[in-house]
């Protein structure tokens, strides 16, 4: 008797679904822009990060709203989930904006935390 060995039809495995996935996310990467400004905005100070503030700062709040955005940021006017830092006057203050990051687990920075980003 002569048996062929059947091969076992390949079944959607971690190997083909990582490959799919590497191949979507390099769709994305040409249909966004070129690799530069891909690494241009990755090598920002700020980039990926979603920042509220809160109380009086020492800049005007639209110099420092522009600062976010020149370093990769984004500027949230509220505490939402999105939201990773926020950047506070003074820690102690008992603002709602402040007592509601602290209760979400927000990051907490003082204006401090800025200084690092190019003006």
């Amino acid at each position: 008797m002569n048996r062929k060995k059947k091969k076992p039809k390949s079944k959607p495995g971690k190997k083909d679904k990582k490959q799919s996935e590497e191949e979507s996310v390099e769709e994305e990467v040409k249909e966004s822009g070129s690799d530069e400004e891909q690494e241009d905005n990755s090598d920002k100070f700020l980039s990926g990060k979603i920042i509220a503030l809160c109380g009086k700062l020492s800049l005007p709040r639209e110099k420092v709203i522009e600062l976010i955005e020149k370093n990769g940021g984004k500027y949230a006017k509220s505490i939402t989930k999105d939201v990773t830092h926020v950047v506070c006057a003074k820690m102690e203050d008992k603002t709602q904006k402040l007592q509601k990051a602290k209760e979400s687990g927000k990051i907490l920075v003082t204006e401090s935390f800025l200084k690092r980003a190019k003006q």
